[in-house]
C-alpha cells in the first residue's frame, strides 16, 4: 500500500506538469497492469527483459518471453504502452 500511495502521488505530480512518466523496475503482471490503468506509458524491469551482460544492439528485439508477457497485458511495443 505505501508503494502504491507514494507512485500515485508521483504520478499525479507529473501529470499536473505534463512530464511523461518511465516507470523502472516492474517485475510483476500485476505492477505492470496497476501502471497501466494509471495510463502510464514508458516501462522498464525485469519482467520485460533480463538483465545482459552487455547492452543489446540498437533496434534489438526483446525476448520472445518478455514480449509474450508484455502482449498478455494489452500492450502493443516494447516499452512504450
Amino acid at each position: 500500500p505505501y508503494k502504491a500511495v507514494v507512485a500515485e502521488k508521483v504520478l499525479e505530480l507529473a501529470d499536473s506538469l505534463s512530464i511523461p512518466v518511465l516507470a523502472e523496475g516492474v517485475e510483476t503482471a500485476e505492477e505492470l497492469a496497476w501502471l497501466q490503468a494509471r495510463s502510464v506509458r514508458y516501462v522498464q524491469g525485469y519482467l520485460l527483459g533480463k538483465p545482459a551482460p552487455e547492452p543489446r544492439p540498437a533496434g534489438a528485439r526483446c525476448p520472445e518471453a518478455a514480449l509474450r508477457s508484455w502482449n498478455d497485458h494489452g500492450a502493443a511495443a516494447f516499452a512504450r504502452i
